[in-house]
């Protein structure tokens, strides 16, 4: 059997057609690559997506034919106006966008002031609106010369087929937009979360003056780049930047102190006015001085008229004992996975040192006032998920921490041999004596060394004897 395609034609694009004929009638006709295109019994293919498809001929009594159809993506249409959505109103009910370590619990990206991220180059701009959740709002205002109905779009991107209809809703001048049946262009690679295509919303009228495109996330939303306006018209269209109101900005938005101690909110900013949400925690003054009242967690609100709110982070830890020697093991020096917490207001300085598994290792320096013998305390918690199996001398709930660890001072080991956290409990923080030691003029190193998984360190409780 042979199979020819009507004009020659072997290449068409997404949602073009061409007639398949063969030299026999009454042919079946019949692909693989259904994903790539469709087939009819006449012989009628359709091309669905982007790809390389195969269509076969069959006829009893006859070898089959066949023929390769390229499919092409349809060129996108042009818009005549193109409008940067990074110039509306961003609003977000958290007042901020992006990760912190309380949403996702890493600390290499904080919080933004606008969901503007860089996109390694995948818009014009380099830019696109990310980071957007359920309540996040975008209003984008711009003026037209002329009342005429147009079609618009908007430039999207997401990982994966997004329905939008779920995932946000929209309203030009008040009216609302349907995204019934709409939905995100999936990537050729799923994780590439920058592949903008327009996603035509329809038409709308557009009145001579100011014109508002309201765009509101129901739930997590696709990357937005911008708004396009198709039309034949000639139109003097122009973006209204929003208004940006500027953030307080303070020099130490995460306070630790201890009982008792202060600490001065720093800020250029001035004519500020401080609250405390906890001021059983701790209180602030009319001047931004913190005060550790009990410990635990706070946050005190730094405000002025005209301007956004910042927010103070306030941990407040123990009061130190009279005559003792802290050492924070979040002052040291950190090795392989270990990795200062900041997430537990019982730690003497409301930071911790965890992730100690094997190779991992703390270094802790100090220069004492006095040389001398010293009683040493480990104040540490058990890790969480703990694979007991490995202490077989202890009762699960405890720690023992001779198999997982080694502390050395100046290079010399300090025995911890039937060392025991315990409590069982992640946070839950414990003083294990492990013996006196002697610190010499200068300065005194202690190495803890990991090879395995390890109790979370706090600190190091020195005592002159």
């Amino acid at each position: 059997i042979v199979v020819t395609a009507a004009g020659d034609k072997k290449e068409i694009q997404v949602d073009e057609t061409v007639q398949l004929s063969a030299n026999v009638e009454g042919v079946e006709w019949s692909t693989r690559n259904d994903d790539i295109v469709s087939v009819s019994e006449t012989g009628l293919v359709t091309g669905l997506k982007a790809g390389v498809a195969r269509i076969t001929a069959k006829k009893d009594g006859y070898i089959n034919g066949s023929i390769t159809i390229t499919v092409a993506k349809a060129p996108e249409k042009a818009a005549k106006y193109a409008l940067r959505l990074e110039e509306a109103e961003h609003y977000n009910p958290n007042g901020m966008w992006g990760m912190d370590a309380s949403q996702w619990g890493m600390g290499w990206m904080g919080p933004g002031e606008t969901p503007v991220e860089d996109n390694s180059g995948a818009t014009e701009d380099g830019t696109s609106l990310g980071w957007l959740t359920a309540g996040c709002k975008e209003t984008l205002r711009f003026t037209s010369n002329k009342a005429v109905q147009v079609e618009i779009g908007i430039v999207m991107a997401y990982n994966t087929v997004m329905n939008l209809g779920t995932a946000l809703s929209i309203k030009f001048n008040d009216v609302a937009v349907s995204t019934s049946g709409l939905e995100t262009v999936a990537p050729e690679d799923p994780n590439n979360y920058y592949e903008f295509h327009p996603i035509s919303l329809g038409k709308v009228n557009l009145i001579n003056g100011t014109n508002v495109l309201e765009i509101e996330m129901i739930a997590q939303g696709p990357n937005l780049d911008k708004v396009l306006i198709y039309t034949e018209e000639d139109i003097n269209i122009a973006v209204i930047p929003a208004v940006v109101t500027p953030r307080i900005q303070v020099a130490n938005a995460d306070i630790k102190i201890k009982v008792e101690e202060t600490a001065q909110i720093e800020s250029e900013t001035e004519g500020l006015s401080y609250v405390s949400a906890n001021t059983e925690i701790a209180t602030v003054s009319a001047t931004g001085l913190v005060t550790g009242v009990a410990v635990g967690t706070t946050t005190i609100t730094v405000s002025k008229e005209g301007m956004k709110d910042a927010t103070v982070a306030v941990t407040v830890s123990p009061k130190p004992v009279a005559g003792q020697i802290v050492l924070e093991a979040e002052e040291g020096t950190l090795g392989g996975a270990a990795q200062i917490e900041n997430n537990n207001a019982q730690a003497s300085g409301g930071a911790h040192v965890g992730y100690l598994s094997a190779e991992a290792s703390l270094t802790i320096k100090y220069t004492p006032e006095n040389a001398g013998v010293y009683a040493l305390t480990l104040v540490a918690a058990s890790t969480a998920n703990l694979d007991w199996s490995q202490y077989p001398n202890v009762t699960a709930g405890d720690q023992e921490i001779a198999p997982v660890m080694t502390l050395k001072l100046n290079n010399t080991p300090i025995s911890l041999e039937g060392k025991v956290v315990t409590g069982g409990a992640f946070g839950t923080w414990v003083e294990v004596a492990l013996g006196d030691v002697t610190l010499t003029a200068g300065e005194n190193t202690f190495l803890f060394e990991f090879s395995g998984q390890a109790p979370n360190i706090d600190c190091l409780k020195l005592v002159a004897k």
